[in-house]
């Protein structure tokens, strides 16, 4: 496996593929970005509502 990592850097990237795969991961981060956020939204929500629920009642 690592053989094939060295083997894969060894070899000149073409400059049209790099373009594609910047844009590709530009738009995998956006979308992970706004997993995480929706994720943590939730994650939050569920541990502070149920404390503030406590709280008043």
């Amino acid at each position: 496996m690592l053989a094939n990592l060295f083997q894969a850097r060894a070899q000149p990237p073409k400059l049209f593929l790099v373009q594609e795969t910047s844009e590709t991961s530009e738009v995998e981060m956006e979308r992970r970005l706004t997993s995480i956020k929706t994720a943590l939204f939730l994650l939050t929500s569920s541990l502070v509502l149920p404390m503030i629920y406590y709280l008043i009642g």
